[in-house]
């Protein structure tokens, strides 16, 4: 089946749209020769390419291709045996990136959904060109794992937003985020994560002994209740102030559709950070926290009301 995959590709070299779901060759017919090399087709006018089904069926599908670094990858995953299955793809589109100069990765957003997990990155090319990466697994039980697999494989990147959306995360899953190279140049952060998440964020935040988020200027929080958490949010304002002492100030920290704030401690905080906004408006829409990719990341937020997405994350 992968050969007659291969010659139908042949056949349209000038292709700029490659769709193919639930009809890929399967990995399981390649008897142990996972990613044979012998044979690729070069795609070079190919835009956007959809590939939908088992995990390793995706990844043989991508080894076999030659595509544009401009490209826009989009895949849906739909069974998931363990993570050593996510390394190979994220191997995949690494190589198809190519590695020969740093790549700024202008958002690297992760969506923990009920019954999925997304995770998408805007890529922006020293050439000029840009590129979307946009992966779906369905189901998913390692939203962490994935994320840090990806940044794995990603080294040659470096993120300017990091969007993180869902995830639940103890202060060790929060300090494991941080730990690679390629998001010391991270600048912006949006959040939405279950509250009882925040505080080993917080933690991350404190310049001392030494900052994991240096280079962080933009901080957004979105749609999150603060009731309750008073003593977390003046952890919060001591972080930010020893940021400022430190040199690391934050320039914009901006609460969207959140609730529960004191008025008193947000007038406290403006004295620390220049812009503070608090908005029941939210510049990142309705069906999602920050935008949508062009598929089916989009149309599974679409599926669930913001209830559902709080009940996953606390789950």
């Amino acid at each position: 089946m992968l050969s007659q995959f291969l010659d139908a590709l042949e056949r349209m070299p000038d292709l700029t749209h490659l769709q193919a779901e639930g009809i890929l060759p399967t990995s399981s017919h390649m008897h142990g020769v996972l990613f044979p090399t012998e044979r690729r087709v070069e795609l070079p006018h190919l835009k956007l390419i959809e590939l939908g089904g088992d995990t390793l069926d995706v990844a043989l599908a991508l080894s076999c291709l030659i595509i544009p670094s401009g490209a826009h990858l989009a895949f849906e995953c739909t069974s998931l045996n363990d993570l050593s299955d996510v390394a190979s793809l994220f191997r995949l589109v690494s190589d198809q990136l190519g590695t020969a100069a740093p790549i700024l990765m202008e958002s690297l957003i992760t969506r923990a959904l009920p019954r999925a997990f997304d995770i998408v990155a805007r890529m922006k090319f020293p050439t000029g060109s840009s590129s979307q990466i946009d992966v779906i697994f369905k189901p998913s039980p390692w939203h962490v794992e994935i994320s840090q697999q990806f940044l794995i494989t990603m080294l040659h990147s470096q993120v300017s937003e990091f969007v993180i959306i869902g995830m639940p995360l103890d202060p060790r899953q929060w300090h494991c985020l941080f730990t690679y190279e390629n998001m010391a140049s991270m600048e912006s952060m949006v959040i939405t994560v279950p509250p009882d998440s925040l505080l080993g964020f917080f933690g991350l935040l404190s310049p001392r002994p030494v900052s994991k988020l240096q280079k962080l200027r933009y901080l957004n929080f979105d749609r999150t209740d603060f009731g309750g958490m008073q003593w977390w949010l003046d952890y919060l304002k001591s972080a930010l102030k020893e940021r400022k002492e430190y040199g690391m100030a934050l320039e914009v920290i901006a609460f969207y559709r959140c609730s529960s704030l004191n008025d008193e401690w947000v007038a406290q905080l403006q004295d620390i950070v220049p812009t503070v906004v608090v908005s029941d408006e939210s510049p990142f829409g309705e069906g999602s926290t920050h935008g949508d990719s062009d598929r089916s990341s989009s149309d599974e937020s679409d599926e669930y009301s913001d209830d559902e997405l709080t009940e996953s994350s606390g789950s």
